[in-house]
């Protein structure tokens, strides 16, 4: 299934219904009286933080692949900054982790 926000609903009809949907079930949920918005808010956080984890390990590679990247591929200081960004956000989500589980 492809789409994305300049398609109209005609050529994308499955993106704009899943689209719809969570756009919806994030508002219904944020809008229930009563609903602790604060531990909503961290939560969607630290969950967006570990699914950065592999979509970064995925553009690292693409970005090192010489047929799909041609000219622009990342060679020398790049590289190192790539990985240095992986690292980094790696040692975060372990500290979330190491810091989060007693709460939980």
């Amino acid at each position: 299934m492809e789409g994305a926000l300049d398609d109209n609903f005609g050529d994308a009809p499955g993106f704009y219904a899943t689209y719809v949907s969570v756009v919806a079930l994030s508002a219904a949920l944020v809008l229930i009286p009563g609903a602790p918005l604060i531990p909503i808010l961290y939560l969607t956080q630290a969950l967006n933080a570990v699914l950065l984890l592999p979509l970064l390990v995925l553009i690292f590679r693409m970005v090192r692949d010489a047929d799909l990247m041609g000219e622009h591929v990342s060679t020398g200081w790049e590289i190192w900054a790539e990985m240095a960004t992986i690292v980094l956000v790696t040692v975060s989500v372990a500290l979330l982790a190491v810091f989060a589980l007693p709460w939980v």
